[in-house]
């Protein structure tokens, strides 16, 4: 969880609040231009008129294939001052206006990528979209050597360097056009700094890896993650089933939610067999005269099944038993990961970040509280001035972007009051929405079987 102060804390579950945004754009070091303002319907200079940002394992919602759904920014542009933004910066900072003044909680960097000039009747606008820590990664090329000698930029880590000192090295400023630094070590899983991997980078002629693929298949040989913080630091978290409750979230009371939604799939495969130790790699016949073995199993899903259902992998270039055992242990880890997919809509609370665990207490249709656990792997911010709203959807567990009922399709009960300013211009004229706008509905999307609602008369 983020730190927050008590005025701030307990504003996140206020009855009526008034939400606080701090949007600074810069361009290396130089401020270009600040749109930070409060909710207020009162304030008339606010130019924010919709956010939406997206926090997810592994980037921020942006894919060439897919517009509808990136981090978007909206602004008013009556007078069109907004400048060229294209490649800044901006640290985006969410809070409320407390008893304090303006408070907020900082986010981590993103960057404009795209901008938009839109106008409408009685509307001009500017749309923004972004792109976040792991974007970037995925469009920087790998190196490990600031000296380019050799234009292939294969490197190979000969069982000398932990996962973690790699990784250290990828994202070294040395070898960074934006650096990002990872932070020291708070937790171990008895591999990521340990386990000496032989690691090739770009072992193919003639192509290129991003840093982020390489980054990703160093932590898939641990049971640890990479989670985003602000000032473009990166932290290793190491995320356990045992972990204390971060937050616990209510049905009935606050802090509470309006929708919760669970799938729970079977652990398939159960059981993983890691072959290791070839010391024979390049033969033609590709013998394994000292095989070793790793395997981990999942009993619980056995017990279920009544079978075992095995995958293969081969990682030949470990010989050591222990490794090899802690090898399929990760990648069962990251299996069982999947099992649980969950999507939570609750008001928004600025403190809630990546890979906190959450409690759900829900008591809509029992008489008494039913408990379930939510490791947070993506979260969507939606603000929308115009429409009243100010939201926070919660991905639990699996580490793929869950599809859950949009924003708008979701049912709305006593939702904390946000008190829309009054609309500008001629009212015969229709108010231009983009795209993106959320169109509120009280029909949820078809599904087979069809989900239960509470009736939003009666609960809470």
């Amino acid at each position: 969880m983020r730190s927050l102060s008590a005025t701030l804390l307990a504003a996140q579950t206020a009855p009526s609040r008034i939400p606080y945004f701090d949007l600074k754009f810069y361009r290396g070091e130089s401020l270009i231009a600040d749109y930070s303002c409060s909710g207020s319907p009162t304030d008339n200079t606010a130019r924010l008129r919709y956010l939406k940002l997206h926090e997810f394992a592994y980037g921020s919602g942006i894919d060439e294939g897919n517009t509808s759904d990136v981090t978007t920014i909206i602004l008013n542009d009556y007078d069109r001052t907004v400048p060229d933004l294209r490649g800044c910066s901006v640290d985006i900072e969410i809070g409320d206006v407390t008893d304090e003044g303006n408070e907020s909680s900082e986010y981590p960097r993103m960057w404009v990528y795209r901008q938009y000039e839109i106008s409408a009747p009685s509307t001009t606008l500017t749309q923004l979209t972004l792109i976040g820590w792991a974007d970037m990664l995925s469009i920087e090329h790998a190196r490990a050597d600031n000296t380019i000698t050799n234009p292939s930029l294969t490197y190979l880590w000969n069982k000398t360097h932990t996962p973690y000192q790699i990784m250290s090295a990828i994202l070294h400023a040395d070898v960074s056009y934006i650096p990002f630094t990872l932070d020291a070590l708070t937790v171990d899983d008895g591999i990521i700094d340990t386990f000496l991997p032989y690691f090739i980078l770009n072992p193919e002629r003639g192509k290129y890896e991003k840093k982020l693929p390489v980054l990703a298949r160093l932590s898939y040989m641990t049971m640890c993650y990479m989670k985003p913080l602000a000032d473009n630091h990166i932290k290793i978290v190491y995320p356990q089933e045992g972990d204390a409750a971060d937050l616990t979230i209510y049905s009935d009371v606050a802090p509470w939610f309006y929708e919760f939604t669970e799938i729970e799939n079977e652990t398939i495969p159960n059981s993983i067999w890691v072959f290791c130790d070839n010391t024979n790699m390049d033969t033609t016949n590709y013998s394994w005269p000292s095989m070793k073995t790793g395997i981990a199993y999942d009993a619980d899903s056995y017990s279920r099944l009544g079978d075992y259902i095995r995958a293969h992998y081969q990682a030949p270039t470990i010989t050591d038993q222990t490794d090899a055992d802690n090898r399929a242990a990760a990648i069962l880890a990251r299996i069982k990961s999947e099992r649980l997919s969950q999507a939570l809509v609750i008001p928004h609370h600025c403190g809630i970040e990546l890979y906190d665990h959450l409690l759900v207490k829900d008591k809509r249709g029992r008489s008494a509280y039913s408990d379930h656990k939510v490791r947070v792997t993506g979260l969507t911010h939606l603000y929308s001035r115009d429409k009243g709203i100010f939201r926070l959807s919660i991905y639990g567990s699996g580490l793929a972007n869950f599809p859950m009922y949009s924003e708008e399709e979701a049912i709305t009960i006593a939702e904390p009051e946000i008190t829309p300013p009054e609309i500008l211009g001629d009212p015969s004229i229709p108010q231009y929405e983009p795209p993106d706008y959320p169109q509120l509905s009280e029909t949820p999307i078809e599904t087979d079987p069809k989900p239960t609602y509470p009736n939003p008369m009666i609960h809470p």
